[in-house]
């Protein structure tokens, strides 16, 4: 009878050791996916930011090669 005892409380430990294993996944798993996310926003910040350096890039060489009639008359 305390064999079985013993086995019962091993079987209860164990499966208390693998519920704290599989909520520290899921803390990892959350945490991953956290980061991932930090990461994607991080990235589509970057592109927006180059495409806004392209835009005002392309409207600077647009202004360079063709000047407005309002820059004409404030150069003249």
């Amino acid at each position: 009878m305390e064999e079985v005892r013993g086995l019962a409380v091993m079987v209860a430990l164990a499966l208390a050791q693998a519920a704290a294993v599989a909520a520290m996944a899921a803390e990892a798993a959350v945490a991953v996916a956290a980061a991932v996310a930090a990461m994607a926003a991080a990235v589509v910040a970057a592109v927006a930011a180059m495409a806004a350096v392209a835009a005002v890039a392309a409207v600077m060489d647009s202004q360079v090669r063709n000047p407005s009639s309002t820059t004409r008359s404030k150069a003249a």
